[in-house]
C-alpha cells in the first residue's frame, strides 16, 4: 500500500471515528467520547507524519486492552495502525 491509499483509508477511518464522536454528543454512542477524540487527534498525526518515523500511536494498544474483540470500528482502527507502522518502515 503506498501513501495515496493510505491517506484515503485513513480519511475514511476518521469519517467513521467522527461518526461515533458525534453518537456520542446526542446519548447514542458505543464508545467513550474522550477516546474517539483521543484516536481522533492521533490520525491527525498520523497523516500529517505519515510515510516517517518518530510518531508511535498509542491508540491501538487502548483498543486492544478494552474494546471488543470483533468490533468493526476497533479492527478498522488496528488495520490503519499496520498500515501506518508498515509505510514507516518503508520510509526508511
Amino acid at each position: 500500500m503506498g501513501k495515496e491509499d493510505f491517506i484515503i483509508h485513513l480519511d475514511h477511518v476518521y469519517g467513521l471515528v467522527e461518526e461515533e464522536r458525534q453518537k456520542c454528543r446526542t446519548g447514542n454512542g458505543s464508545y467513550e467520547e474522550k477516546h474517539l477524540e483521543f484516536i481522533l487527534k492521533e490520525l491527525k498525526i498520523m497523516r500529517l507524519k505519515c510515510g516517517s518515523r518518530g510518531f508511535y500511536t498509542y491508540y491501538p494498544r487502548g483498543i486492544s486492552v478494552s474494546w471488543v474483540y470483533d468490533d468493526p470500528l476497533g479492527n478498522e482502527l488496528m488495520e490503519l495502525a499496520g498500515e501506518y507502522q508498515h509505510l514507516g518502515i518503508e520510509g526508511q
